[in-house]
């Protein structure tokens, strides 16, 4: 009898950013727990949300396509259910597929989805949450119609939930595949939202303003990402209850990798940790992360399996569209053809890094239909190329020069030529995927009807 296969354990929080996790260097920041799991595992360093938005990015996660592929070209919308997923792969090769937390793809933002193909393929356990602005006093539903309420904070009753599950899964001989999406630290937090044992200590942080900080609003941002007066006035309280949900997550990440230890999973389980998106917290004039700046689409990524992977950060620029196909290379499975990322599982075993880039894109606005907020980006190591749909405006940055991305060289004559390669190289990869780079309203009329893509599969 062969070995068993591994097992997969993904982790991914909402609107956590790359820059605000300690083992990416911020001081401010309290992860001792990420900080731990990240000196044993492989960090990419370059990781990042091809569309940074909640549904877009679940819906690329798990069917290994771009928004244009998916037709999730925003939030609160409803996919095809014929799409195939991760999770139907590794069901149908013998594995229990199971998925906590917020189900982003349901148009009703109602926590019931039924059993059945709304699920996507996870078929073995399924334990939806509500869409609402607090987290104390969380719903969820599992096979029937009926909530379940508790007094909880929500992410720690999803981690006890998970919990449960990865014991129940350790007495099993069959692998299992489990995906915990945690709603925070998310954006628009209170007092109220936020443990106070994690918001104490943070009470005495003076946050700075961020150094490529903008007094005026970007003008390609749409509503949800224009910052009020009073917005801005509160930065620093967002940051301080931003970082305590973060600390949050981290004890949850700590009892979770105590019970993969304890259960004896840990040798033989795939476990990720990473996010769907960052936060630009007054960043070039925005807040949210719909936009192609690092602190929006640059994300946390980490991977441990065993001692399979080569330890320490990886180069490779790594996107959520490749996070499918890697971990099935990674399991020994066959990658579908209408996968779009690339399987990087070779650069994670050997520590290279390849040098290619990752397409990143905006559909128009976060929630809303409405033309003239689109843009396209190319994202290598050292460059970002960006270009918006509405009046073609360019921008290029160095991004090893100038991390704040603060300095546009697309008039520079000493870059003309970087410019022009890798806007050569996104409209090449647009190509490959049939990225015409329509606007969001060619979407609702062509795709989506009652909120849900009904479009042919691409």
């Amino acid at each position: 009898m062969g070995a068993k296969k591994p097992n997969l354990l993904f982790i991914f929080a909402d609107s956590l950013r790359y820059q605000s996790v300690g083992f990416n260097g911020d001081t401010a920041a309290n992860t001792p727990n990420m900080d731990m799991l990240a000196q044993c595992s492989t960090v990419m360093e370059n990781c990042f949300s091809n569309h940074p938005l909640a549904s877009p990015y679940f819906a690329s996660l798990i069917t290994g396509k771009y928004s244009t592929s998916t037709g999730i070209v925003c939030n609160s919308l409803g996919i095809n259910p014929k799409q195939r997923t991760i999770a139907h792969i590794l069901s149908e090769n013998g594995y229990n597929t199971e998925f906590i937390g917020r189900w982003s793809l349901n148009p009703k933002n109602d926590c019931f989805i039924p059993c059945g193909e709304s699920r996507l393929g996870f078929n073995s356990y399924f334990a939806s949450f509500e869409y609402k602005n607090g987290y104390n006093r969380p719903c969820y539903a599992l096979d029937e119609k009926e909530k379940i309420t508790a007094d909880k904070y929500e992410p720690e009753l999803q981690t006890d939930l998970a919990i449960e599950r990865i014991e129940e899964n350790a007495k099993s001989k069959t692998p299992f595949a489990l995906f915990l999406s945690y709603p925070t630290p998310g954006i628009n937090l209170s007092k109220k939202n936020v443990p106070e044992k994690n918001l104490a200590l943070f009470n005495d942080t003076e946050f700075p303003l961020p150094k490529n900080y903008d007094s005026v609003n970007d003008p390609y941002a749409d509503r949800q990402a224009r910052a009020s007066k009073g917005c801005r006035k509160k930065l620093n309280e967002q940051k301080k209850l931003y970082y305590a949900a973060v600390n949050n997550i981290d004890d949850n990440i700590g009892r979770i990798m105590q019970c993969a230890v304890e259960t004896g999973i840990d040798d033989n389980t795939i476990i990720v940790f990473t996010s769907n998106g960052g936060e630009m917290f007054g960043s070039h004039g925005r807040i949210g992360k719909n936009v192609f700046f690092d602190e929006a689409v640059r994300v946390p990524f980490i991977i441990r399996y065993s001692n399979k992977l080569a330890l320490g950060k990886n180069e490779s620029c790594f996107g959520s569209v490749d996070i499918m196909p890697t971990l099935l290379g990674l399991m020994g499975l066959e990658i579908p053809s209408f996968v779009q990322g690339k399987d990087k599982s070779a650069y994670l075993i050997s520590g290279k890094s390849d040098s290619k880039g990752q397409l990143l894109m905006s559909t128009g606005p976060a929630d809303y239909f409405a033309p003239s907020k689109e843009w396209r980006a190319y994202r290598t190591k050292e460059f970002t190329y960006a270009v918006y749909k509405a009046d073609n405006e360019e921008l290029l940055f160095d991004n090893l020069n100038d991390p704040c991305q603060n300095v546009n060289l697309i008039y520079d004559k000493n870059y003309i030529d970087i410019g022009k390669r890798i806007k050569d190289e996104m409209y090449s990869e647009m190509a490959s995927i049939n990225d015409e780079f329509e606007n969001n309203a060619y979407y609702k009329k062509n795709w989506i009807k009652n909120k849900t893509v009904v479009a042919q599969l691409k």
